[in-house]
């Protein structure tokens, strides 16, 4: 088996994600830089309407996190290879050196950008410090001001903490009862035992169900064990991805900007039936011959660059749009959209620099993981950062 190409589509649908975040925010920050009503009028509105799809990039990373750092630890007594010590050493040098070279950078952004354009500048020493130790996310006034992707990484480090700490004791304890238990307890208890301005929803707890979705796939891809028979029936995955399809047109026919929720639903609606869409894509591409046709395109070699880059693209591509539309100020929002679009292929190109200096040099090494029957090796980066979609202004 060729392993690199065996786990190419797992880097490829993670680019096609971030890409898609990319462009949505090339839609989202023109509509904000302008009335609402000047964009519903405008010629582009169409395509801006498509490209919202991309808020729903942030259940499809999460998925994708929890497949990815379960499958070391998939087999056995599932424990990590070098202790929880070692796990938490691994995910702090993968994570925390591109997030604080993001966050020196956007600083150093908005300080430029009030200097020279005279754009208020906004920064208080808290979001500084509820920056630095990665917890902007508990608080909803803060948790956008600076760099708004950072939210989601904060989310995401506090997801690992549920890994190591509650769902891998309760696997090995208990089954993968408790495992979703846990997590839908911890996930959704605050929506609806909490006050609506105080329910915690900005930060996305249910997404705590969605990695135990990635970690159960990665469990039955590595043990070679089938999916239950309901969900492998192939018109579960038609239905599922019918249903992803349709979020995203009520998403685009009810509002530009995305503030409404789907038909008065939570916002974890929408992001579920994506999550489980996301699982059982990924469970029939590690399960199928590189032939299948949605394999095919997810290793599609730009895809699979993007995928490689996709964290440093993540952080760092609303900075540059900021400050490009910043640029651009009291310009048509016709010219501001596609103008940011037009600036994609640079900022990616941005985007990869900062991933050559600030994220390849603190890769970890691949992980090689047996399958059941020892018939095959999986070797897969397990610590490419499968991070969110972010942006508060997203959700």
């Amino acid at each position: 088996m060729n392993t690199n190409r065996h786990i190419q589509y797992l880097d490829g649908l993670r680019g096609l994600a971030a890409f898609c975040v990319l462009l949505y925010h090339c839609q989202l920050l023109s509509l904000v830089s302008h009335d609402k009503a000047m964009w519903t009028d405008s010629p582009v509105s169409t395509l801006a309407r498509c490209l919202q799809l991309g808020h729903f990039a942030v259940p499809v990373f999460i998925v994708l996190s929890g497949y990815c750092l379960m499958l070391p630890v998939a087999q056995g007594d599932h424990r990590f290879r070098d202790g929880v010590a070692g796990f938490f050493k691994r995910r702090a040098r993968r994570i925390l050196p591109p997030y604080y070279a993001a966050l020196a950078l956007a600083i150093g952004g908005m300080f430029v950008a009030h200097r020279v354009l005279h754009v208020p500048l906004g920064l208080q020493a808290k979001d500084v410090a509820l920056h630095a130790l990665m917890l902007e996310n508990f608080f909803a006034h803060y948790s956008r001001t600076i760099d708004p992707p950072m939210w989601s990484v904060a989310t995401e480090c506090d997801i690992y903490v549920l890994f190591a700490g509650v769902l891998l004791p309760a696997l090995r304890k208990f089954g993968w009862g408790a495992v979703f238990t846990a997590a839908a307890l911890i996930g959704f208890a605050p929506h609806f035992l909490l006050p609506e301005r105080r329910n915690l929803d900005w930060l996305g707890p249910w997404f705590a169900e969605g990695f135990a979705i990635g970690m159960f796939t990665a469990w039955v891809t590595v043990n070679k064990r089938p999916m239950p028979s309901v969900l492998s029936q192939p018109v579960v995955g038609w239905i599922l991805g019918i249903a992803s399809v349709t979020a995203g047109a009520i998403s685009i026919a009810h509002t530009v900007d995305g503030s409404a929720e789907l038909l008065s639903l939570p916002k974890f609606a929408g992001d579920t039936i994506v999550e489980l869409a996301a699982a059982l894509l990924i469970y029939r591409c590690s399960v199928s011959t590189p032939a299948f046709g949605v394999r095919q395109m997810l290793e599609w070699r730009p895809f699979v660059k993007l995928g490689e880059m996709s964290y440093s693209l993540y952080l760092v591509h609303q900075i540059l749009l900021i400050n490009i539309i910043n640029v651009l100020a009291h310009r048509p929002v016709e010219t501001i959209f596609l103008t940011t679009l037009a600036c994609v292929p640079l900022i990616i190109i941005f985007c990869y620099i900062f991933h050559l200096i600030f994220e390849k040099p603190f890769l970890n090494k691949p992980a090689s993981i047996s399958t059941a029957k020892g018939d095959a090796i999986l070797a897969i980066q397990t610590d490419t950062a499968a991070t969110t979609d972010g942006s508060a202004i997203t959700r």
